[in-house]
C-alpha cells in the first residue's frame, strides 16, 4: 500500500469504516465534516481546493445527522464528505472552471451527478482545482494557481482533475469526483498514488459538466481503493451494491481471467525505460500464469492518437471560439496557445476522425474476445517539476504534456472503462498501471481489482 507523506483526517480511514462510525454514533456527520474542513485548511499549500463554504458544508452535515436521528438512512454515503471538480456545476458553490472567464459564477442548479450525490446524503465539501477548462494534463495552469503533488510540493500533481486526486491522496476527503477527456482522472491518480476510474463512455450523466470535448468527455471517481469506487458507481447507477458485487465476484471466481500486457512501444517511441521495466516486472510477478504480451490489433494506436487530437481540437475550439475571438487575454497563456493551434483543424478532418472513431471502436471490441482485461502503464514518465515544458530523456527532448497523455487518451477515443491502480514507488514518488476492460464491463473490472486487493 502506498502511503502519502501528507496526512489528512481520512488518510487511514475508508468509506466503510466511516459509515460504521456514523451509524454507531462514534462520530457525527457534523464532526466528520469539521475534520475534513480542518484538514483542508491545514494543508492549504497543496492548493487542492479552490472554493469552500464552511457554513454550507456544516449545514449539509447537520441535515445528515437529523436524518440519522430520525432513523432515515439514504445510503452508505450519508454524512460523508465528497469533493467536486471545479468544472462540475454546484448551485451553492462557485464553479469557475479554473478560469477568469467564470470568476464568481454561481450556477442556478446542481449538475445531475451532484444532485444524485446529495440524494444519497453525501456532504458536498467544496470544489477542487482544475487545469483551466480541464484542458491540460499537468494541473499547474489555473486561475487558482498550481495544485501541488503531496509527495513532493515541487512536482506536478497531474491534471486536469488535479485537486480531486490530491484531496484524496492527502486524506482531505475519502472520495472526489473528476472528469477525464484524455486521461484527466488517471494521470493525477497515477502521479499522486490513488485509484482513478474512468467508466465506459456515457455511463454517467454529463448534464451540468462544462464540456471540453463531447465525444471524449467522461465523468469519473477518485478514491483510495477499488472497493470505494465500486460502491460509488453502484449507488450512482442505483444498483444493489452487495447483490451485484456478489454476482460479479461469483462469475470471476469460476475461472482465472485472461490478461494481456500492452507494450508502450505500440504508442510512443521515447519513454522512461527503467520505470517501464519495473512496472512490467511488478505486473508479471502479480499475475504470472494469467498474463501474456498482446501484439495483434494494436498497430493502429499511433493513428488513433492523431484522430483523438483532431476530435478534441475541433470540439474544444467549438466550445471556446467566442472567448478566443473576443477576450483572449482572459485565458491562461498555455490554454490559449492550445486553442489557437486547435483552430487550424479542418472540418473534413473532424468528420473523418469521427468515422474512424466508430470503426476503431467496433474493430477493437474483438480483442476482448481473447482477453478479459488489458494492463499497461498509466504514464511513460514520472512527475516532472511544476511549469516544466520539456523533459530530456534518452538523448532527446520530449514534450511533457504529450507524454502524459500518450498512454491514456486512446481509451477516451475508444470509450472503454479504465482504472488507474497505484502499483509501486520510484524515486519516492508513486506510479500506476491501467487496467482496461471491455465496454460496459465496469462492475466486472472493479470487482477484478477488488479481488486482487487493490
Amino acid at each position: 500500500m502506498l502511503t502519502c507523506p501528507v496526512k489528512g483526517y481520512f488518510s487511514e480511514l475508508d468509506v466503510e469504516q466511516i459509515a460504521k462510525m456514523l451509524r454507531s454514533k462514534e462520530i457525527t456527520a457534523k464532526a466528520l465534516t469539521q475534520q475534513s474542513l480542518n484538514s483542508i485548511n491545514q494543508h492549504k499549500a497543496l492548493n487542492a481546493f479552490c472554493y469552500i463554504d464552511d457554513e454550507y458544508a456544516i449545514q449539509q452535515a447537520e441535515y445528515a445527522d437529523e436524518l440519522f436521528n430520525q432513523g432515515i438512512d439514504l445510503s452508505p454515503l450519508q454524512g460523508i464528505p465528497i469533493a467536486i471538480k471545479d468544472n462540475i456545476e454546484t448551485a451553492q458553490l462557485i464553479t469557475a472552471m479554473g478560469s477568469n472567464f467564470f470568476k464568481g459564477y454561481l450556477p442556478e442548479v446542481d449538475a445531475e451527478c451532484v444532485q444524485k450525490l446529495k440524494a444519497l446524503g453525501a456532504v458536498i465539501i467544496g470544489k477542487t482545482n482544475t487545469h483551466e477548462f480541464a484542458y491540460g494534463p499537468t494541473g499547474d495552469i489555473s486561475a487558482h494557481g498550481a495544485t501541488k503533488n503531496p509527495w513532493n510540493l515541487a512536482k506536478i500533481s497531474g491534471g486536469s482533475s488535479c485537486g480531486s486526486a490530491v484531496a484524496v491522496a492527502a486524506g482531505l476527503v475519502p472520495i472526489a469526483i473528476g472528469t477525464d477527456t484524455g486521461g484527466s482522472i488517471r494521470i493525477p491518480a497515477s502521479l499522486t498514488g490513488v485509484m482513478g476510474f474512468k467508466p465506459t463512455y456515457q455511463q454517467f450523466p454529463m448534464k451540468g459538466v462544462f464540456p471540453l470535448s463531447k465525444s471524449l468527455d467522461h465523468l469519473g471517481i477518485l478514491a483510495k481503493s477499488a472497493q470505494e469506487i465500486d460502491l460509488v458507481v453502484s449507488l450512482l447507477k442505483q444498483e444493489d451494491h452487495q447483490q451485484s458485487h456478489q454476482v460479479v465476484s461469483n462469475a470471476l471466481a469460476t475461472r482465472s481471467p485472461k490478461l494481456g500486457w500492452v507494450s508502450v512501444d505500440n504508442f510512443i517511441e521515447n519513454y522512461d525505460y527503467p520505470l517501464y521495466q519495473k512496472l512490467k516486472q511488478h505486473v508479471f510477478s502479480l499475475w504470472n500464469n494469467q498474463i501474456d504480451e498482446v501484439s495483434s490489433a494494436l498497430t493502429t494506436f499511433k493513428d488513433i492518437h492523431r484522430y483523438f487530437y483532431v476530435i478534441q481540437n475541433s470540439e474544444a475550439y467549438a466550445v471556446h471560439h467566442h472567448r478566443v475571438e473576443h477576450s483572449p487575454e482572459l485565458f491562461q497563456k498555455d490554454v490559449l496557445e492550445r486553442l489557437l493551434q486547435a483552430q487550424e483543424t479542418k472540418g473534413w478532418e473532424y468528420v473523418n476522425a469521427l468515422d474512424f472513431q466508430k470503426k476503431y471502436q467496433e474493430d477493437f471490441a474483438n480483442i476482448f474476445d481473447q482477453y478479459d482485461y488489458l494492463i499497461m502503464p498509466t504514464l511513460p514518465i514520472q512527475a516532472t517539476d511544476l511549469y516544466q515544458k520539456d523533459l530530456y530523456l534518452n538523448g532527446a527532448f520530449i514534450n511533457i504534456k504529450s507524454a502524459l497523455l500518450s498512454l491514456t487518451n486512446i481509451w477516451n477515443f475508444l470509450g472503454n472503462p479504465v482504472l488507474n491502480v497505484p502499483l509501486c514507488h520510484e524515486n519516492k514518488m508513486p506510479i500506476g498501471i491501467q487496467i482496461i476492460g471491455a465496454k460496459k464491463s465496469d462492475r466486472h473490472l472493479l470487482a477484478f481489482a477488488v479481488n486482487n486487493g487493490f
